[in-house]
């Protein structure tokens, strides 16, 4: 029992009319201790009516009335009045010992921790409280509380105001005490992100990084340990379910929650709890702050490739080899098992998939004819393909694989990052390594922020197929930089468009240059003033024609060897990296355009890329 609790405390339940009124009755030595003493605002056994969230509540209505019975250093705890008549009376002493308990919790950690680690919540706050009120009422079976933020405004701003820092929790989880301090964790956080966020920096937080922290806020006070039966263990049930769920859309369905909480823990096991905390202090929101905290402890990453090393771990889940491949909660480790989302046999093969932003697939290709060797070529095809990015798990049998070459046995399992742009080149698999299986992970990333109920889905379309020879053979050299070699033209493209062809598609503006069975996109009409080129040259095909062609922004300029990634900005990034790496990373030195060096100085260097 807290301290402040004392068994000569009689609790008399007075019938008065049609309603149930706790009234705490002082007997004996029984004493509140000043930092309990209540409020003027409230006192104990005060009745209030509030107004509720007909969304939440769960005979849908719009307004309950309640009593006060508790009142704590940090909050006060009111009651339904028609939940708690309906308890007996031994029912009702049960549930008040538990309030004192969960008052004295909030008190002395969840109030205590959460402050400390995220910030103030709104103090005093609208009503010139220092107190949280907190109601438990009956809610809806799906939910475990929630915070409306109409209540942080006047009546005379919203008219249904409660005017209060109010918490609403369902009266249901009261009896169970894990669940009552995890949902109150959670829902307190939000509290917190009010004044934090919106009040203090004037920024309205898209949901998912707010509720990110919410669900980061109960493993943070150890309330997901021990794991099994945790809010943890239910949210990785929740993903297992729904793994390929977009991380960023909020429906705020069950699904949601396993995407956010699985990527916050994540995001603190790799980079730290600051990183977190920075997105609390940040002026920029979602994707943005998350970039913006990455940099600030340091970490050369930004929000996509952290996303792209999280759908690895998720699939790998094994820090024994690569920390950044898995979690180091052992009960994650064990229950963690995301399901491939298809499963294709063989090399031939296409498949259409619909991606929201943040939104990942688990595509397993296996199965090839015994003995195969030359290269598993991969092409993919959207019309918003630069949006797209790529992990791929390659594996290996475990035993030593005997190459023509004589070449060490590669790893049993490698993973490889495609850079943004990268895969309007395809993607190429050698066979004859050994490969049994390769997990190909695409995700779009075209949006940082402004996130809501529901995201626009574009296509992708991946279609794989056998080349016998190797696939933009190059002679590996010590030099960083790859010697550029003569490369066969496509064969998948012979439509009569001839090198160095000006094409577009029929009802579409953009212009490209056909090199080599590829094409680059020609950014602006500067490049074809800077190459002495008319737009009197440019050919008018069918889409389908122009769609032969996989896209490509690799160049170099003419006398150079350096390759360099060209992105939709008109700024180049030198691959600084050898020969054999580009092409394992999936890249093709047929695919790189030679340009003249005005038009190259015309493009602004940014970053070299190393992967």
């Amino acid at each position: 029992m807290p301290p402040w609790y004392n068994d000569a405390l009689l609790v008399k339940i007075l019938r008065n009319k049609n309603h149930w009124i706790l009234a705490a009755v002082l007997a004996g030595a029984f004493m509140l201790p000043a930092a309990f003493m209540p409020a003027q605002a409230a006192t104990l056994g005060e009745r209030v009516t509030f107004n509720v969230n007909a969304q939440y509540d769960f005979s849908g209505r719009t307004s309950i009335q309640t009593s006060l019975l508790a009142i704590s250093e940090h909050a006060y705890f009111f009651i339904e009045d028609s939940f708690w008549q309906g308890r007996s009376y031994s029912e009702q002493q049960i549930l008040l010992n538990k309030l004192i308990t969960l008052g004295t919790e909030f008190d002395a950690r969840i109030y205590q921790i959460e402050t400390s680690f995220f910030g103030s919540e709104p103090n005093p706050g609208l009503d010139g409280d220092s107190r949280v009120y907190i109601v438990f009422s009956n809610l809806i079976d799906t939910a475990g509380g929630y915070i409306d933020t109409t209540n942080q405004y006047s009546k005379q701003q919203l008219v249904n105001s409660n005017e209060h820092e109010l918490i609403f929790l369902n009266a249901r989880v009261m009896s169970n005490e894990l669940k009552s301090k995890t949902f109150l964790a959670h829902e307190f956080q939000h509290l917190i992100s009010f004044q934090q966020r919106n009040l203090s920096r004037g920024i309205d937080d898209d949901v998912w990084i707010n509720e990110m922290r919410s669900e980061y806020a109960v493993t943070l006070l150890g309330y997901n340990e021990p794991y099994d039966g945790s809010n943890l263990d239910r949210r990785v049930d929740s993903f297992n379910n729904t793994s390929t769920d977009s991380l960023t859309a909020w429906p705020n369905a069950d699904a949601d929650y396993g995407q956010i909480d699985l990527f916050g823990q994540y995001l603190v096991e790799h980079y730290g709890q600051a990183v977190l905390q920075s997105t609390m202090q940040s002026r920029q929101t979602s994707g943005y702050a998350i970039n913006e905290a990455l940099n600030a402890v340091g970490v050369r990453l930004n929000f996509g490739d952290v996303f792209l090393r999280w759908a690895a771990a998720n699939w790998l889940n094994d820090a024994s080899s690569d920390t950044a491949l898995g979690y180091s909660n052992v009960g994650v480790r064990r229950d963690l098992k995301v399901p491939a989302t298809r499963q294709l046999t063989g090399t031939e093969n296409t498949l259409d998939e619909q991606f929201q932003d943040w939104q990942a697939r688990w595509l397993k290709f296996s199965n090839w004819p015994t003995g195969s060797t030359g290269w598993l070529k991969v092409n993919f095809i959207s019309p918003q393909l630069d949006d797209f990015r790529l992990v791929a798990i390659v594996y290996r049998p475990r035993a030593e694989v005997v190459l023509a070459s004589a070449a060490p046995a590669p790893d049993p399992v490698t993973v490889t990052y495609f850079p943004v742009g990268s895969l309007v080149n395809g993607a190429n698999f050698d066979l004859g390594t050994g490969i049994t299986q390769i997990i190909l992970i695409p995700a779009k990333m075209a949006k940082l922020a402004s996130f809501g109920l529901r995201e626009d889905y574009v296509p992708l379309r991946i279609s794989t197929t056998r080349q016998i020879s190797a696939v933009a053979a190059s002679s590996p050299t010590p030099s960083v930089t790859p010697a550029v070699t003569p490369a066969a033209p496509s064969p998948l493209v012979d439509v009569g468009l001839s090198e160095g062809s000006l094409v577009q598609a029929q009802g579409d503006y953009r212009v490209y240059q056909i090199g080599r069975g590829w094409k680059r996109h020609i950014l602006n009409p500067t490049i074809f003033r800077l190459n002495n080129w008319s737009f009197n040259q440019v050919i008018t095909v069918a889409p389908a024609v122009l769609a032969l062609y996989p896209e490509s922004n690799l160049l170099r300029y003419d006398g150079n060897e350096r390759v360099y990634l060209l992105d939709t900005a008109g700024i180049k990034h030198w691959l600084d990296m050898s020969g054999d790496y580009f092409v394992r990373s999936g890249r093709n030195f047929a695919a790189v355009f030679t340009i003249g060096l005005n038009e190259f100085s015309a493009y602004r260097l940014g970053n070299s890329i190393a992967r």
